[in-house]
């Protein structure tokens, strides 16, 4: 009964509240990476420089969560009740941080304080995002966040398939992202297996053939499809959002959407992905649409560029890296 009388604190829907933090996630974020390891692996800014301009992700967090609460105390916001979702949030962020606080002594780990700090950065602290969500319910409203979520998609996946059919390792490791994943990230150990010094799943077995994968602006397979499952339904409920029938440019862009994910060859998420489309289509009773969803991936792989992207994935074992 608690729960259901307290209340939190709600933006107004009719302003714009602190909605140009979601616009610079949408916009900056897909490039945040491949930008990084520029300054680091080719311009060869200094390893400290880099990573305070890395952190603006982290800072325009915190920023946003502290014009929340200050707006929140200021009184200038609309209340909400209290909703379950907001408990589990508030229970895992004191988790973790106590977690954090205590680990080393309770559970004797011995990670160093940095690595506990990016798993703890990794984990919950970005969940802030949350509140800060919850204070901005217009976007809920907006088709146009849809709209740019399809865009991004469409423009990462057009990268994606370039570099399938002309981006090789050796131009990935000029562009800086061995050196980037190495040095920055720290991650050498996942590089050992193969020659070009970049991750191991960067390629994957397929058969007897070994496949290299896409990472487009992301420079990893695992980073360029994760955010297909927030891309492919945002771009699918833009499809059906509207009465009316969408320009065929539109569903040439939701063809290159799945291309892109495709050449992640990530299963996990390609699956899970196809499950969002289905259920969203049962939902709005939307079969016919999905059913052009699903043509307008199928043309996306068997088209003459589909076949060349795919065909352009096989590598024989003499060129392949020893995985």
């Amino acid at each position: 009964m608690a729960v259901a009388s307290a209340t939190v604190p709600v933006a107004a829907p009719a302003g714009r509240g602190l909605t140009w933090g979601l616009w610079a996630f949408i916009w900056l974020l897909p490039f945040h990476i491949v930008a990084i390891a520029a300054l680091f692996g080719i311009v060869g800014l200094p390893l400290l420089v880099v990573r305070g301009i890395a952190a603006w992700k982290e800072a325009t967090v915190v920023l946003l969560v502290a014009l929340t609460l200050l707006g929140a105390l200021r009184g200038r916001t609309a209340r909400s009740p209290v909703q379950g979702t907001d408990l589990a949030v508030t229970a895992l962020c004191a988790l973790a941080c106590v977690y954090l606080l205590g680990a080393t002594v309770w559970f004797s780990s011995d990670l160093p304080a940095i690595v506990q700090l990016y798993g703890w950065r990794d984990a919950v602290f970005f969940t802030l995002l949350y509140f800060v969500g919850r204070a901005t319910p217009q976007v809920a409203q907006n088709p146009s966040y849809l709209r740019a979520l399809f865009a991004v998609g469409v423009i990462t996946s057009a990268i994606a398939i370039l570099e399938r059919l002309f981006v090789t390792p050796q131009m990935l490791v000029v562009l800086g992202a061995a050196r980037y994943m190495q040095e920055f990230l720290g991650l050498a150990v996942g590089t050992r297996s193969n020659p070009y010094g970049l991750p191991d799943n960067y390629w994957t077995s397929i058969g007897d053939h070994v496949v290299r994968r896409v990472g487009s602006t992301y420079l990893s397979s695992l980073y360029f499809a994760v955010p297909f499952l927030l891309i492919l339904p945002a771009a699918t409920l833009w499809l059906f959002s509207s009465a009316r029938r969408r320009p065929t440019l539109g569903w040439v862009g939701y063809a290159l959407l799945w291309t892109g994910l495709l050449l992640t060859v990530t299963r996990t998420t390609i699956i899970t992905c196809a499950i969002q489309v289905l259920a969203l289509a049962g939902a709005r009773r939307r079969w016919g649409t999905a059913v052009s969803a699903g043509l307008a991936g199928l043309t996306s792989q068997t088209g003459p560029w589909g076949r060349r992207a795919w065909w352009s994935t096989r590598w024989g074992s003499a060129s392949g890296p020893a995985v």
